[in-house]
């Protein structure tokens, strides 16, 4: 995903958020943020993330951090990774989610059928 389709995710359902209390913001903005991650293909930078939620790079790092902090004991981490963050599964649940992963049915397309 290039970071002009990052900011053009991100812009598709402006809220008006210049009504809204600066809790709301903040929540609103953590989401946002959370939701970039979770739909790149890409480890996304603290520019791309700054730029894509229209606020500048210092309060993306405080949101990024307070996330980070938020997910430490959940399933899922935000981690950082080849200059960029991304959401992976804990580490916690490797070989609860590594099996899980092992019993998917194999998919084979009509050609390896007939063979």
């Amino acid at each position: 995903m290039a970071a002009a389709d990052v900011e053009e995710l991100a812009g598709a359902d402006d809220a008006p958020m210049d009504q809204a209390s600066p809790e709301d913001t903040r929540a609103y903005l953590k989401g946002l943020i959370e939701a970039l991650l979770f739909v790149s293909d890409h480890p996304l930078t603290l520019k791309e993330l700054a730029r894509a939620a229209r606020v500048d790079k210092k309060r993306t790092e405080e949101l990024l951090s307070e996330l980070r902090k938020e997910h430490e004991d959940r399933g899922i981490r935000i981690e950082e990774i080849a200059g960029g963050f991304v959401i992976r599964s804990n580490p916690r649940f490797a070989g609860q989610v590594r099996n899980f992963l092992a019993q998917r049915p194999v998919r084979l397309s009509r050609a390896q059928l007939e063979t």
